[in-house]
């Protein structure tokens, strides 16, 4: 009897956080990567690409009232294993940190980067840079900056890898969501950019 009790208050607190949710048309349409752009040069691949949509709502809100807002950009270049089962294999990895945090005294965005490469020699850290933190009074520059990237430095694949099909992947985590207001999850948003053989 308890068990049964049990299961009938799980599922009405299930369908209760499941009416608490706003639709999703009274949040705004999803975040979405936008204008990916990868060019060749002879040693690396330049990526640039931006978020729209994210700016909005929560972020906001979060910045205002200020706390630090971090977007985080991850970038990997992939090439296509010989069977489709196997998980595609990355070649080179760049992971872009862009912080903005709002000082309501100053009225001064404080602006940060952290960007970390990594090559496919056994994923090996093989070049981080940490940019200096810059200020700004202007909200869209702090939009500007935690969205957008503008050639993206990723290392060019082996020449083992040549041959293959490669493909660009970006994904950037937005920040934390919870599901049912318990479980923890990434809100994310990807996109693909497959590279002419």
């Amino acid at each position: 009897m308890n068990a049964l009790r049990l299961c009938g208050l799980t599922l009405a607190s299930l369908l209760a956080a499941r009416e608490s949710v706003a639709p999703e048309g009274k949040e705004g349409p999803r975040p979405t990567i936008e204008d990916l752009e990868v060019r060749e040069s002879d040693d690396a691949l330049r990526v640039s690409f931006g978020v729209e949509g994210a700016f909005a709502g929560e972020v906001q809100e979060r910045m205002e009232s200020g706390l630090t807002v971090t977007f985080s950009h991850r970038v990997e270049l992939l090439a296509r294993r010989a069977l489709p089962i196997v998980p595609s294999r990355v070649l080179a990895r760049a992971i872009v940190d862009s912080t903005a945090r709002y000082d309501s005294l100053t009225r001064q965005y404080y602006l940060s980067r952290k960007t970390t490469r990594e090559s496919s020699r056994a994923m090996e850290s093989v070049e981080e840079e940490t940019s200096l933190t810059t200020v700004s009074r202007s909200e869209a520059e702090a939009e500007a900056w935690l969205t957008t990237l503008q050639d993206l430095l990723l290392p060019a694949p082996p020449p083992s890898a040549t041959g293959r099909r490669l493909r660009v992947r970006v994904r950037t985590i937005l920040g934390r969501r919870y599901h049912l207001g318990i479980f923890p999850a990434n809100d994310s948003v990807d996109a693909e950019h497959v590279l002419a053989p």
